[in-house]
């Protein structure tokens, strides 16, 4: 059965935020910072948003250019690495908050996104987020400068059009919103389908990666995609007892989940490198 709003996305979500949260990303961090993650593969942050670009002899590779805001620095960074021009830009998914500013990249970078995400955006026309250029339906494979991108449909899961970009000789894996290091989903899971998106990361298994790469918060290893899913799993079962026992409230079920506290154990982060 399909739900995206139930128990398990208010106050078990509330839950898991609480027993998640990693203190370090608590603490104060610059506007932005950029960190190498693989050979001319970078990570940039902005705010609490994360993308990926990957430099080539040939050109440049971005992985969602964040926000109007995030654009522009973003275009900075790449310029303090590289003089090469942005050619590729990927939307990973069409949420707003990852995808709006690309306009700065140029008007001849070819955007590339899933089928059902611009059909999403041609409805919702944003003015800021141009349409993509390229699209497809299950996997694209993106060749430039020696490098192999392959993009992979995750599936209906978060939104019905987020894709996994994984760079196969450098075993990376970009995941964007569909896995979490130490943190849930966002408050009640907009836009998320259920049963589907644990379908989603059991795929995800199959991926041969090492470093895994995410939309918010540190980047780690295949360690922080088990941990998510034996979450996932402990939350499930939880939420299905106390539904069997008639939990139905929602002011009543936080209260009892609350006595649950402790199952989530932390992985430990991958540390990588600043490029400044």
């Amino acid at each position: 059965m399909r739900w995206r709003v139930s128990l398990a996305s208010m106050g078990l979500f509330l839950l898991g935020f609480l027993l998640m949260a990693d203190k370090g990303w608590a603490q104060p961090m610059p506007l932005y910072e950029t960190k190498q993650v693989a050979q001319d593969v970078y990570l940039f942050r902005y705010k609490t948003h994360n993308s990926l670009f990957i430099v080539t002899p040939e050109g440049v590779i971005v992985n969602d250019p964040i926000s109007l805001e995030a654009a522009p620095i973003a275009l900075q960074e790449i310029r303090r690495i590289t003089n090469q021009p942005v050619r590729f830009l990927i939307y990973s998914h069409h949420h707003f908050d990852h995808i709006t500013g690309g306009r700065i990249f140029g008007p001849n970078v070819e955007i590339i996104a899933h089928q059902n995400g611009k059909a999403r955006l041609e409805v919702l026309k944003n003015p800021n987020i141009p349409l993509p250029t390229i699209t497809f339906e299950d996997r694209y494979v993106l060749l430039l400068g020696g490098r192999r991108i392959e993009l992979i449909w995750a599936g209906i899961s978060h939104s019905d059009n987020l894709i996994l970009t994984y760079l196969p000789e450098e075993q990376l894996l970009f995941a964007v919103d569909l896995v979490a290091n130490r943190r849930t989903g966002f408050t009640r899971m907009p836009d998320s389908y259920f049963p589907e998106l644990f379908q989603a990361l059991e795929r995800m298994r199959e991926i041969p990666f090492q470093t895994l790469v995410l939309g918010h918060g540190a980047p780690g290893g295949r360690d922080v995609l088990e941990a998510y899913i034996g979450y996932w799993k402990d939350l499930d079962t939880e939420v299905q007892r106390l539904m069997a026992e008639g939990m139905n409230t929602f002011p009543e079920g936080l209260e009892r989940v609350l006595e649950t506290a402790g199952i989530f154990k932390s992985p430990p982060s991958l540390q990588v490198p600043s490029s400044s």
